[in-house]
């Protein structure tokens, strides 16, 4: 009988600072799935299940969000939350690991790839464009912006004014999210969308999240310092076809030898609730290769 999400065992990694919560299932060689925002580690609900029919999934929630401890200010550079992801696969004693990260859990994917490029076969990126690579254009402002447009990309460098915008609408916000970048605005369920507010309306964990974002010009610093080597391990670059689409893998040329493009049909930004077996197909076949 295939593994069901709830049934994958919960575990908790005492770190610098604070502590992981994880989720891990499945036997076989180590998959690590690493979330973005305002989502945590439900996002591969239904997507992990698959996985785990051949590997040992593990999916972590990134510091400042979901279980885990809230960092204070200043510590969401993607480099410093891939340390933090490495003190977990060292606590769980993992060697070689294949990687998949999506939204600004890519981010951090990709400086995990870069600090440990002998540890990480394989290496997927979904649905983000890397600061340095495009990500920054996509924060200016143009004559066509609207409100479905990536408007937050520049609000939420500004923390402060962020936090007061929205600090009692958490709620209004992630609709906000899901509707924008989204190919079916109605595929994330009305209870996962209650347990993702319930996180982020907690102490610290609405601002944690903006600081992923406000993180962005130490990303940028970070990974033109990164760039200057190219990864060499396999790398697949995953869009929505309703939103990043093919423009993930070809910017990814920037950092990573011959990386490969895949597009998941009949999805926008959400692609593991939108269309979760296309995701895991793609990824199955790229993880095997």
């Amino acid at each position: 009988m295939p593994l069901t999400f709830d049934a994958f065992k919960h575990g908790r990694a005492n770190i610098a600072g604070g502590h992981i919560h994880y989720r891990m299932g499945g036997e076989g060689e180590p998959v690590l799935l690493l979330h973005g925002w305002p989502q945590h580690s439900l996002q591969w609900h239904a997507v992990a299940p698959l996985l785990a029919e051949t590997y040992q999934v593990i999916a972590p929630d990134l510091p400042g969000c979901g279980g885990s401890s809230i960092p204070r200010q200043g510590q969401y550079d993607k480099r410093t939350l891939a340390a933090a992801i490495k003190e977990l696969l060292d606590s769980l004693g993992i060697g070689k690991i294949r990687v998949v990260g999506y939204d600004h859990g890519a981010g951090v994917a990709y400086n995990l790839a870069c600090m440990l490029p002998s540890q990480v076969s394989h290496l997927a990126i979904c649905e983000y464009v890397l600061p340095g690579c495009g990500y920054e254009k996509a924060m200016l402002p143009a004559p066509e912006w609207h409100t479905g447009s990536n408007w937050q990309l520049a609000l939420f460098t500004v923390p402060d004014v962020a936090e007061f915008a929205f600090r009692g609408r958490e709620r209004e916000l992630f609709n906000w999210f899901v509707w924008h970048g989204a190919h079916n605005p109605f595929s994330i369920s009305q209870d996962h969308i209650q347990q993702y507010v319930d996180q982020i309306a907690k102490p610290g964990a609405l601002r944690a999240g903006i600081e992923l974002y406000a993180a962005v010009w130490a990303d940028m610093e970070i990974n033109k310092k990164n760039m200057e080597q190219k990864l060499s391990m396999p790398v697949i670059g995953i869009g929505g076809r309703a939103n990043a689409g093919e423009f993930v893998g070809r910017a990814l040329g920037q950092v990573a030898d011959n990386p490969t493009v895949a597009v998941v049909e009949g999805a926008g930004h959400w692609l593991s609730d939108e269309n979760p077996t296309e995701l895991a197909r793609i990824l199955s076949e790229f993880l095997a290769a």
